[in-house]
């Protein structure tokens, strides 16, 4: 059983259907769960809450393009392409990290090592299966 399935029930077995319904909320419903276990054992003094303009803060990913960081001072989302994992899409995913964090920085390297990581452990578990 998936912690999906026992916070959330049989919803999480479902298909998701975009759109306002809770099967489309699951995954930040989620992220908020952990988050108030972790200030919880933490203190929520160590975690910044920051107020949200959902569509005026978040950079929408059909901006991005040349000049697109211009506005970007003050936005604290994105809205990120989906299979974030396959290298063509990863590609594209890139440049905006690089723009964001600099192309000399740790930050910058760290996604860069973790898509590494992950690309190495979901093409050897692809090749598990397929020997199974």
């Amino acid at each position: 059983m998936t912690a999906f399935e026992r916070e959330f029930g049989p919803v999480a077995l479902c298909p998701v259907q975009k759109g306002m319904n809770v099967g489309w909320f699951l995954d930040q419903m989620m992220v908020s769960l952990l988050i108030d276990e972790w200030t919880q054992r933490h203190g929520a003094d160590r975690v910044k809450f920051v107020p949200r303009h959902v569509g005026l803060d978040r950079l929408d990913r059909a901006a991005w393009g040349p000049g697109y960081l211009l506005g970007i001072a003050n936005k604290i989302d994105s809205h990120l392409l989906e299979n974030a994992f396959l290298p063509g899409v990863w590609a594209q995913i890139v440049p905006l990290i690089r723009d964001l964090y600099g192309k000399e920085t740790d930050r910058y390297h760290w996604c860069l090592d973790y898509y590494d990581r992950f690309h190495e452990l979901f093409v050897d578990k692809q090749a598990r299966e397929r020997l199974i």
